[in-house]
């Protein structure tokens, strides 16, 4: 699990104490051993032990007030600490959990259990750190919903994709109200909606107002927390989706621009799939003096257009097949007198391994210039 031994930090105002407990797990850990609450401050910050031994009952600073201080302090706040005490009352034990202890190790030591604990607390703190890795490598963020009340909560042991470091989210219960984008409320609501009718899931793409005062786009999902059958708790992860978003929309003005500059071209536009459908068309705003085309999606060249030029394009594709490329030619449509003279351009599409994914036809009545 360890590339290095974990260092474990024993803090006991007892020489006999520390010659114990350092014994007994000395094979197994680097261990280093102080005597007073501000050695152990000190030792903490500079060593970054990965569990510390704790003495409750210690003079002029008791291992209370060293946790406390150590919660503190946000160079130290996330070290692991397992509390030594003879004073077996509910009390103490609750004090210490309320200021960030782990567990409890009751005087006079056992050694199996003290070993056991530490592998325990070990473990559990290995796994914590992995995940808090995998989190934040994925840009994801976990949330609890009550959706009587309509509290939610969010974890604020992890870095948040909101922009937060470890204990700078707002703790206690949140309202969405104060996270979500108002435009976005409404589709929140139908999700809550849902989940109120029983539906197993639900996923949707909001903006939530990030540490900077501004909206991060994320994407929330979660489910009903079902291992103890509480269907009114909901609980899930949302994502920074931020640059995607932005994508998207810089694609959408894009492709708004594009279709603007298409529609003031005077030619046909055609794009065909492979087996020579239209996927997509564009017709000019002005077709007087034009064939009579009946262009649209879904449709094959030989319903769209007229057979002569359905003709012809149908064998520049079969060549364009094996070939690549472009092919053009010139074509008069209808009869002597009335006939309308087209250039023709059709353009192989391929992907970026050069695979052939469809053509582009692009058609200019030439009988109007």
């Amino acid at each position: 699990m360890f590339t290095s031994l974990p260092h474990i930090l024993i803090v006991d105002d007892s020489p006999l104490n520390l010659e114990i407990l350092s014994a007994a797990l000395i094979n197994e850990y680097e261990i280093e051993t102080v005597q007073s609450g501000r050695q152990a401050l000190a030792l903490a910050q500079q060593l970054q032990p990965d569990v510390i031994l704790l003495d409750v009952s210690m003079p002029e600073m008791d291992g209370f007030e060293v946790c406390q201080r150590l919660k503190q302090n946000p160079a130290t706040a996330e070290l692991p600490v397992i509390f030594l005490t003879s004073i077996e009352s509910s009390e103490s034990e609750a004090q210490g959990l309320a200021l960030g202890a782990l567990d409890y190790i009751v005087k006079p030591f056992q050694i199996e259990i003290v070993r056991a604990r530490v592998r325990n607390l070990l473990a559990l703190h290995h796994t914590r750190h992995t995940l808090q890795l995998a989190l934040g490598s994925a840009r994801l963020g976990i949330w609890q919903w009550e959706l009587n009340g309509d509290h939610v909560w969010f974890d604020n042991s992890m870095p948040s994709p909101l922009g937060y470091a470890p204990g700078e989210m707002p703790e206690g219960p949140q309202s969405w109200d104060d996270f979500v984008h108002p435009d976005d409320l409404l589709g929140l609501e139908l999700c809550r909606q849902k989940l109120r009718r029983n539906a197993p899931h639900f996923e949707i793409e909001l903006r939530l107002r990030n540490k900077q005062d501004t909206w991060t786009w994320v994407l929330v999902a979660g489910e009903p927390l079902k291992r103890t059958g509480q269907k009114n708790t909901i609980i899930g992860t949302f994502r920074d989706i931020q640059r995607r978003k932005q994508a998207e929309q810089a694609l959408a003005a894009r492709e708004a621009e594009l279709s603007t500059l298409i529609a003031a071209l005077p030619d046909m536009i055609l794009s065909l799939d492979m087996s020579g459908d239209i996927s997509q068309c564009h017709m000019p705003a002005d077709m007087q003096g034009w064939p009579e085309f009946n262009c649209q999606a879904g449709q094959s060249l030989t319903q769209a257009l007229p057979s002569q030029l359905a003709g012809e394009l149908v064998q520049h594709i079969v060549d364009l097949m094996s070939g690549g490329g472009t092919r053009q030619f010139v074509v008069d449509i209808g009869q002597t007198g009335n006939a309308c003279r087209l250039n023709v351009k059709i353009t192989r599409r391929e992907d970026k391994d050069g695979y052939p994914i469809g053509f582009l036809l692009i058609i200019r009545n030439l009988s109007q210039t």
